[in-house]
C-alpha cells in the first residue's frame, strides 16, 4: 500500500502540496487531496513550462477518502506530470 500524502509534502520536482482536508491529519499535517495547489517548481518560469507554476494535485484512493474526495498517496501524479514524494513515513492507504 502507498503512503499517504500531506500538506507541503513534495511533488519528485520539489512542489509542495498546498492545503488539503480540514479535519482530516496525518502526523499533524492536514492529509492531501485533489485539485489542491502545488507550488510553482522548475521548470517553472521557463519557455513551455508553464504547467509547472499553477499544477494541482490528482488521483487518489480509491477505497480510502477525507472530505468525501479521494486521498492523494504517493505515486499519484500531479497535473504537471510530476508524482508525488516524500509523504507520510507510517500512514499508508490503498489504491
Amino acid at each position: 500500500m502507498p503512503n499517504v500524502e500531506r500538506h507541503t509534502d513534495p511533488n519528485v520536482a520539489g512542489g509542495q502540496a498546498i492545503g488539503g482536508a480540514a479535519t482530516v491529519f496525518v502526523n499533524n499535517k492536514n492529509v492531501m487531496l485533489p485539485a489542491q495547489p502545488v507550488t510553482p517548481h522548475p521548470c517553472c518560469g521557463s519557455p513551455g513550462c508553464g504547467i509547472h507554476c499553477n499544477a494541482k494535485t490528482q488521483g487518489g484512493s480509491s477505497t480510502v477518502f477525507a472530505e468525501n474526495k479521494p486521498v492523494i498517496h504517493v505515486q499519484d501524479v500531479d497535473t504537471c506530470g510530476h508524482k508525488r514524494n516524500g509523504p507520510s513515513p507510517d500512514v499508508f492507504v490503498g489504491r
